[in-house]
């Protein structure tokens, strides 16, 4: 007779990455094997918008929800959206660098105001060097490196040598409501960068294949 005491840990599947859950909540992963290096067709857009939807889903979720406290959202909230803009802005790197014959690869840091002074020549080329909406793009990645210069602020809370914080600088609060629209308009403006290049991308095929 086994007289053990009944385990009191809390159950745990077998293997959390199995088949069984409702079939509307199956995610598509097989693609990735077959993803090119890098480049417009690299299939980046899936990891790039699956941030800002988990973004947009997680804020959606604790705005409407007024018991969930946002001093424990704004850590993924502000990671998630940091994430975001890092591929966003390699992304753009990329294809700039695809349409100018060279090869599309990818930036390897993780430093978003280089990324951004990276990136910036190949988005001026599709509009208007002074535009004021890049100064402001530039403005929000500069405070958004100022307050996690290393990318790990909103994710670990101690420095990789664990004797400091990680954030740096953090403003005294954070307005999830201002950060999600502040986001959201970032977001749309790198989309229309890659709309553009995309475009120019199809129109450079386009005249290859007349040649």
């Amino acid at each position: 007779m086994d007289d053990r005491m009944e385990s009191a840990w809390p159950d745990v599947p077998r293997l959390c990455f199995a088949d069984g859950g409702p079939p509307h909540l199956d995610a598509c992963l097989n693609w990735v094997l077959s993803l090119p290096a890098s480049g417009a067709s690299s299939g980046a857009q899936l990891y790039i918008h699956g941030y800002r939807r988990a973004a947009e889903a997680l804020f959606n979720h604790v705005d409407g929800c007024e018991r969930m406290s946002p001093d424990y959202i704004v850590f993924p909230l502000v990671f998630l959206w940091r994430h975001h803009l890092e591929l966003a802005l390699k992304n753009v790197v990329a294809i700039g660098r695809e349409l100018e014959g060279e090869e599309p690869t990818y930036p390897t840091h993780h430093g978003l105001r280089d990324l951004w002074n990276t990136a910036k020549p190949y988005v001026v080329v599709h509009g208007a060097s002074d535009a004021p909406e890049l100064a402001n793009v530039e403005s929000n990645i500069k405070e958004l490196e100022r307050i996690d210069p290393a990318a790990i602020g909103f994710r670990y809370p101690h420095d990789r040598t664990g004797s400091s914080p990680a954030l740096t600088n953090p403003p005294a609060t954070i307005n999830l409501a201002a950060l999600q629209e502040g986001m959201m308009a970032l977001s749309n403006f790198l989309d229309a960068v890659h709309e553009c290049q995309k475009r120019a991308l199809d129109d450079a095929m386009e005249a290859e294949r007349w040649r």
